[in-house]
């Protein structure tokens, strides 16, 4: 689950430094509510720009070396272009793409992975060799990769990273289709450091099914298709830089097909006539959670009180008073609009645990102070006691911009010995679902309370594949 891990990071805003602190973690479930219904009748497209995904994006295109740039559009440009030993999706499903088989050993920290049979697209095999040459290209010191600390936790990559040696300790190449992967500690975010895109060192060739066709630094990029793809059916795909002052007359100039827009551009959207507009969540959910480290955190029975004790309908209704936006609200991780609310289990659960008074650390901005305020009321109902913590130091000390500081946590909290055994044990049976696992463990064992997250809208042209774009744009 960040990025920086862009789609993958907790952010920590606030502490009941007894029990409780609020988190961001980037993962959402896109509830794609239609918001505005574009009119297929209103375009005029010839059959050869029927052909051509076009995609619109705010941010510059940084890097002629698509898979470095941190841009929206070089990264979706990296995905079509470049395949990486597995994908990782929004719901935490993993899917093999160089890999074909992975398989870890009893400790959780060593993996074997037999590679597929690929080629890149320059024709030249994708062997072992390759990807460890890949792998020593986008980690070296003066690499501009950025999500390089997906590797950080393989055996001696911090040191590589750094310009200390010259190889990685904990990459060793086996046969040509084999590979070891070494890792200091199990960890399930170890999953991710297989997402690094396999590149061709001497020419930046991919093993995906499109290729760069053109590019023009800060202006746009067009890719084409040299392998069927049955997520993406498009011949090219352009992704063009926009200015929002002269959205409407680009949106016309290059048939923009995709564009996120606010509700400030529904009105030359309308006027256009053709695009379909949806609401969808972004990748910044706002959690509440517990601090193991303290007596009231390691009392499951207080965690269950808080967890079933949050009516969310009251703390938005109370946000939504002071004209604070707290977003949309959820319930889970994977399904929307789906309240835990249970005043009867809050109160049994509160009565187990012996005991009711619990503290908020809060930072002292006014978002804060409303939100504790309305959490202090819905969990009274409760029998909870809630009042403010009062060391600004403890709330510096867990800001995070790491998406897994949770899961350490865990690890340095009385939950580490099942968590492992846990996480081992899945690791054995099927690697491809440690990170549902770990989801399940959070919600579960240590009952985080999933709150909102916030939405953006994506304006999509009515005649291109809408599930199909749509899961492109957002997976």
């Amino acid at each position: 689950m960040e990025i920086v891990k862009k789609y993958k990071k907790y952010i920590l805003v606030g502490i009941i430094c007894l029990g409780l602190l609020l988190l961001f973690i980037p993962r959402s479930s896109n509830s794609d509510q239609l918001v505005v219904k574009g009119d297929k009748s209103k375009i005029e497209k010839t059959e050869k720009q029927k052909e051509r995904l076009v995609i619109g994006m705010y941010d510059p295109l940084e890097h002629s070396k698509i898979y470095l740039g941190y841009d929206k559009g070089s990264m979706l440009a990296t995905k079509l272009v470049y395949e990486s030993l597995v994908r990782i999706n929004n719901d935490l499903t993993i899917d093999k793409q160089v890999a074909s088989k992975i398989t870890f050993s009893k400790s959780g920290k060593k993996a074997t992975i037999k590679l597929n049979d690929k080629t890149f697209s320059d024709g030249s095999k994708l062997n072992s060799k390759a990807v460890k040459a890949s792998y020593k290209a986008l980690n070296k010191s003066d690499s501009e990769y950025f999500n390089k600390s997906y590797t950080e936790n393989i055996v001696g990559m911090l040191d590589y990273q750094l310009g200390k040696t010259k190889d990685i300790k904990g990459i060793k190449v086996i046969d040509n289709q084999t590979l070891e992967f070494d890792f200091n500690n199990c960890r399930s975010e170890n999953m991710y450091a297989f997402t690094l895109p396999i590149v061709n060192v001497k020419n930046d060739a991919g093993s995906g099914s499109y290729v760069v066709d053109q590019f023009r630094f800060q202006d746009y990029l067009q890719l084409k298709q040299k392998d069927k793809n049955d997520d993406l059916s498009y011949q090219k795909v352009l992704i063009k830089n926009v200015n929002t002052v002269v959205m409407e007359k680009q949106m016309k100039a290059y048939n923009l097909d995709v564009l996120e827009v606010s509700k400030s551009h529904f009105k030359t959207l309308k006027k256009i006539g053709y695009h379909n507009v949806y609401q969808l969540n972004s990748d910044d959910l706002h959690y509440v959670a517990f601090d193991l480290t303290k007596a009231s955190g390691k009392n499951k029975n207080l965690r269950k009180a808080v967890y079933y004790g949050i009516n969310k309908k009251v703390l938005k209704n109370d946000m939504d008073a002071q004209d604070v936006y707290v977003g949309h609200y959820l319930s889970t991780t994977l399904m929307d609009n789906q309240d835990v609310y249970d005043l009867n289990k809050a109160k049994s659960a509160q009565s187990d645990a012996n005991k009711s008074k619990i503290d908020f650390e809060v930072s002292g901005d006014v978002s804060s102070l409303l939100r504790y305020d309305a959490l202090k009321k819905t969990l009274k109902k409760a029998n909870l006691e809630l009042s403010q913590g009062s060391s600004f130091a403890s709330i510096q000390e867990t800001y995070s911009t790491d998406r897994y500081e949770i899961e350490d946590k865990i690890n340095d909290s009385y939950l580490k010995k099942d968590y492992q055994k846990q996480l081992k044990d899945t690791y054995q049976k099927n690697c491809l679902n440690v990170l549902k696992e770990f989801d399940n463990y959070i919600l579960d064992e240590y009952l985080v309370l999933p709150l909102y997250t916030s939405t953006y809208y994506l304006a999509m042209s009515s005649d291109v594949n809408q599930e199909q774009v749509l899961d492109f744009m957002t997976n």
